[in-house]
Order: C-alpha cells, then structure tokens, then sequence
C-alpha cells in the first residue's frame, strides 16, 4: 500500500480571508485611478481644444462606469452639429485643425501603466 503525505496548513483560512480582503481593497483602489484618469484626460483634451465659443471646451465630459470610463465631446452640450468636434481634432483640407483629443489619449496611455500599479499596491498593502 502506497503511503500518503499529509500536511495540515493553519491559518488558511487567516489567508483566504485576508485575500479576499485585498482583492476589494485593489478593486477598490483600481475603480479610484480610473475615476482621476478620466478627469485627467478630461482636463487634458479641454487644455488642448481650441476655444471659439467654449461650446466645445465645456462639452467635454468623462462618463464613468464600472473599470471604465469614456471622455468624449458630448454633442448635446454643443450648440451646433458634432461634426464641430470632429473638424477640430481632424481638420479638413482648408484647416488642419487642432488636435485635442488624441494628445490627452496619449498622455494617458503614458501615465495610465504607473497609476494602475500604484492603485494594486496600495490595495495590496492595505
């Protein structure tokens, strides 16, 4: 007959407990960096959009969800059509336009990797 091995673990369930604590507290802290990530890119695009009206400098809203955001020109703030938004950030043959949206994108896509692992430590270290 084969012998077994047996190990008894104390404190598991200490661990498990203690895991799944951190797994909130890193959720927890993960859905806040989204939140000041959204706003910072929102700050970003309305520091870079240029200002006629201010229409579309103020339609700029982050909407955020559940480990998600989105940072858009909202069209129902602006007084005219979307295309607006799009004319400014893409330009047409006459006017280059003035990008806005996609220089706070590329801050954040800069800035995001840091404030994530920043956010799982402090989740981690309680």
């Amino acid at each position: 007959m084969a012998k077994g091995i047996k190990i008894d673990l104390e404190g598991l369930s200490g661990l498990q407990a203690a895991l799944g604590d951190a797994e909130q507290r890193i959720t927890a802290e993960l859905q806040s960096a989204v939140e000041v990530e959204a706003q910072d890119i929102e700050n970003d695009a309305k520091s870079h959009v240029r200002v006629d009206s201010g229409d579309l400098q103020d339609s700029i809203q982050a909407e955020v969800g559940d480990m998600s955001s989105d940072v858009a020109p909202r069209s129902g703030a602006l007084e005219g059509d979307y295309e607006k938004a799009m004319v400014n950030e893409f330009g047409r043959s006459r006017d280059p336009g003035q990008p806005y949206m996609v220089p706070a994108a590329e801050a954040s896509r800069a800035r995001w990797p840091q404030r994530a692992a920043d956010a799982v430590q402090r989740g981690v270290d309680g």
